[in-house]
């Protein structure tokens, strides 16, 4: 049987909610939270009513819905065990309609339920989810809060996601997240490259069917202007070199690789970009299954690149100062007798050894 909601509770929900929202008035703020705590403890259904608040009230205040989807999220979390399966079901069957709300930040909180709920129940015991939200990107008014809600789902479950019962769904998500790379708005691609790159870690069979749309998609994003974007591209390049090296085997795709990276360690203006794109050069030569020789037509541009991108702060600078001060000169290093003895020994080894 459906849920039904009562209206004298959804009337006293409200005004607790009131009370927490405004703490001008402290006694009544203390009271009202305290009860919006006991009713979370003693009432089962009381996430439903929150929930009303939330996405069926529209002409309620912006402050008392996004509390009242903040405080859902928290009951889900702490107390799901006592919501009965009629209660989870009529969350479940509503949420997604929120994704879709005129205000950017009830998208936001209702991504957050969205990912709190298959956190406490596991994805499989959702199975409208995925598939939901595949359709809901299709949708203008809904893009934004799918893809905010994919974002989470793929940061916090990625395993969940990667299990076999799910390999067309994630092959799926991982053709439209590629799609999405070319899209106008920057945010949508650097959400979509934030989703991809959560899978690089394990490296499931549908991304590695993927990979060569996807690195073609990266290849498109080379001169991007959005710094967000380039700083997806700079982590996700890391990831992958770490994980899979033997993707620069492809000529072409090692030469956009290396070319961009070194272009943006050196001229992106973006501190934290150039900072990303460092990282790679590490873990590239982490990585023993990185060809042979892939940096060696590069080795003396990186060099200098990474030479002249060094900087040092004020306490460095004194930190190095006070360091070499502290280290005493050897005598051969002030005397030039010394210096004149050891030149000629040297030439000496060096006609013994002609």
């Amino acid at each position: 049987m459906a849920w039904q909601p009562e209206q004298v509770k959804l009337d006293q929900v409200g005004q607790l909610l009131q009370g927490c929202a405004d703490p001008t008035n402290h006694e009544r703020h203390v009271q009202a939270l305290q009860m919006l705590e006991q009713g979370k403890r003693d009432y089962p259904d009381f996430g439903c009513y929150l929930f009303l608040v939330f996405c069926k009230m529209p002409d309620a205040a912006p402050e008392l819905r996004q509390l009242a989807g903040i405080e859902l999220k928290n009951t889900i979390k702490s107390h799901f065990r006592s919501m009965s399966v009629e209660v989870m079901q009529f969350l479940k069957s509503s949420i997604l309609a929120v994704l879709g709300d005129p205000v950017r930040q009830h998208r936001r909180i209702a991504a957050q339920i969205v990912t709190t709920v298959v956190g406490v129940t596991e994805v499989e015991s959702w199975p409208e989810l995925l598939p939901g939200l595949l359709q809901a990107l299709e949708a203008a008014e809904y893009q934004e809060g799918a893809l905010g809600a994919f974002k989470l789902l793929c940061e916090d479950h990625t395993q969940q996601l990667c299990r076999p019962a799910h390999e067309a769904l994630l092959q799926a998500m991982l053709a439209k997240f590629i799609s999405y790379m070319a899209n106008p708005t920057a945010e949508i691609r650097a959400t979509a490259l934030n989703c991809i790159r959560q899978f690089i870690w394990i490296l499931p069979n549908p991304l590695l069917a993927a990979l060569p749309n996807y690195l073609q998609g990266l290849l498109a994003l080379a001169k991007d202007p959005a710094s967000e974007v380039r700083k997806e591209i700079c982590q996700s390049l890391c990831l992958l070199v770490e994980m899979k090296g033997d993707f620069l085997a492809d000529e072409s795709i090692r030469q956009f690789v290396i070319e961009f990276l070194l272009w943006t360690t050196e001229h992106d203006q973006e501190y934290e970009v150039k900072k990303e794109a460092c990282e790679f050069w590490s873990s590239l030569c982490l990585n023993d299954e990185v060809p042979a020789g892939v940096l060696k037509p590069y080795l003396s541009r990186l060099t200098l690149v990474l030479l002249n991108g060094m900087v040092y702060s004020e306490e460095e600078l004194m930190a190095l100062e006070d360091e070499l001060e502290s280290v005493p000169d050897r005598p051969e290093d002030l005397d030039p007798t010394m210096l004149h003895h050891q030149s000629k020994h040297a030439v000496d080894e060096d006609e013994d050894e002609d």
